[in-house]
């Protein structure tokens, strides 16, 4: 079924080769196992290392390759925890909001990486948060069944109780296993100036939030809606060798939207059971299984897809600044930050 679900990819989109990203810098000091990464400018990469207690939050300057400032991990004013995804947006020129889903605590953070405020929300029940611009706030709930996203005022680093709009689960036919279980709704979520995007880790789906409150996707090339995970014994995330892997990331310019697309399952007990006890393997397999290589781009305006392009290294994550793309990724058994130049 796998190598069927490969073979229909292979003819439904033709990925360019890597001629339209020239790579003009890697960067591999001082990070070890990254979750994700955030340009705040060219060549001022955000890395979040949970595996790294005295960093788990660091600023790098890619050309002189040093880092310019980090946090350490725990619970104090500005720190992070060392599990669950962390989500980063602008609030203006001078300000960014990092959130820590295994907290549900939204930080503000200056361009030094100095730590300002926590956000304040009454709602409980939100468990992430990203800022579409300085006013408003598009936020996913915990446990919750009915509700995709909603879009709420930013006010005073105060996430309000008015909901301006409310996303819910039954607005798109794939967005309904959301109801059934509230653990299929997870993905990466983005801003820019005038859009928001939420995408789904097991799902094609990707939703785009504009800032006047209009709700739409973009035209994705595959479509595989989210599955739908039966309670047993508890709620559970779907199982990566039955369902397929959709967008692990996202990322924006002025013209053009980049997802950086899997489509692949992970089947890992015939792996365990061929390797034996060769521990270092299995995490290296464990580990690739989560990057990628296609990156699917779509024109911004429209939603429209215009083509796919092959990274010459996959990756797990992704971020743009100005002319240049940066990919998180996994090269012989480490991380690495490489930097292209697009000229799409």
């Amino acid at each position: 079924m796998r190598l069927l679900l490969l073979i229909f990819l292979s003819l439904v989109i033709h990925p360019a080769n890597g001629q339209e990203l020239k790579k003009t810098l890697v960067y591999q000091d001082n990070i070890y196992s990254p979750t994700n990464i955030y340009a705040l400018n060219e060549d001022t990469i955000i890395v979040v290392d949970l595996s790294n207690r005295d960093a788990v939050l660091s600023m790098h300057d890619l050309k002189s390759k040093t880092v310019i400032a980090s946090h350490r991990a725990g619970r104090g004013p500005g720190e992070l925890s060392q599990k669950g995804r962390k989500l980063i947006s602008n609030i203006n020129n001078n300000l960014f909001l990092l959130w820590d889903n295994n907290q549900r605590k939204g930080m503000v953070y200056d361009r030094n990486l100095t730590y300002v405020t926590d956000i304040r929300y009454n709602d409980r029940s939100i468990s992430s948060a990203v800022i579409l611009n300085d006013s408003i706030a598009v936020v996913r709930k915990f446990y919750n069944f009915e509700t995709a996203a909603e879009i709420r005022r930013f006010n005073n680093n105060n996430i309000v109780d008015k909901v301006l709009l409310k996303i819910d689960t039954d607005y798109y036919n794939s967005l309904k296993p959301i109801s059934i279980n509230f653990m299929v709704d997870q993905g990466p979520m983005i801003t820019d100036t005038d859009k928001a995007y939420i995408g789904y880790f097991y799902s094609t789906l990707v939703l785009t939030i504009s800032s006047n409150g209009t709700v739409d996707t973009l035209k994705t090339p595959n479509s595989f809606i989210l599955p739908t995970v039966e309670y047993d014994d508890g709620y559970s995330a779907p199982d990566h060798a039955i369902s397929p892997e959709g967008t692990l990331s996202i990322a924006t310019d002025d013209k053009y939207v980049y997802v950086l697309f899997s489509g692949k399952k992970f089947e890992i007990k015939p792996f365990m059971m061929a390797v034996k006890t060769i521990t270092g393997k299995i995490a290296d397999e464990i580990e690739k299984s989560d990057n990628t290589t296609e990156l699917q781009i779509f024109d911004k305006r429209t939603g429209n897809y215009i083509k796919s392009i092959e990274l010459p290294e996959m990756a797990k994550d992704i971020t743009v600044s100005g002319n240049y793309l940066y990919a998180l990724s996994y090269v012989d058994g480490f991380y690495k930050i490489i930097k292209y130049e697009l000229s799409l």
